[in-house]
């Protein structure tokens, strides 16, 4: 997970955690379609002989589980992603001196739904596999 930030004007909303939910959410169903469903993962290739290859054959995986990365400065964020489940893993020395903490979370099927029960989201994805994230 990269760059989650959520406007002032719109924070303690449950707004990230949602945005979290659907993060979660995303990494589950691509780890139940390409781990359970003998797909393979070739961006080089796509040809339909690739496509139709089996998984055992396929050395290339899906991790189900999320990272990020949090400054250990910002301590609303860091309580949010403890609260979600996320466990502290790394910690990073910035060139400034800050603190980058490394943060993941390990999914399963009862946490991808219990996320999508509790975040009130719809997601659309476009032609280029862009998803937009509208929160209710």
């Amino acid at each position: 997970m990269c760059n989650l930030a959520v406007d002032i004007r719109h924070q303690r909303k449950g707004i990230a955690t949602s945005l979290v939910y659907e993060c979660e959410r995303q990494v589950q169903e691509w780890y139940n379609k390409y781990n359970n469903y003998n797909y393979i993962i070739n961006n080089d290739d796509d040809d339909d002989e690739n496509k139709n290859r089996n998984k055992e054959n396929d050395t290339t995986s899906i991790s189900n589980s999320v990272c990020l990365k949090v400054r250990e400065s910002n301590m609303a964020a860091i309580q949010m992603y403890l609260k979600l489940g996320y466990l502290t893993v790394w910690q990073e020395k910035e060139d400034n001196g800050n603190t980058i903490l490394v943060m993941r979370k390990q999914l399963s099927s009862s946490a991808a739904a219990a996320a999508v029960a509790a975040a009130d989201i719809t997601t659309t994805t476009n032609n280029n596999n862009t998803a937009r994230v509208v929160v209710s």
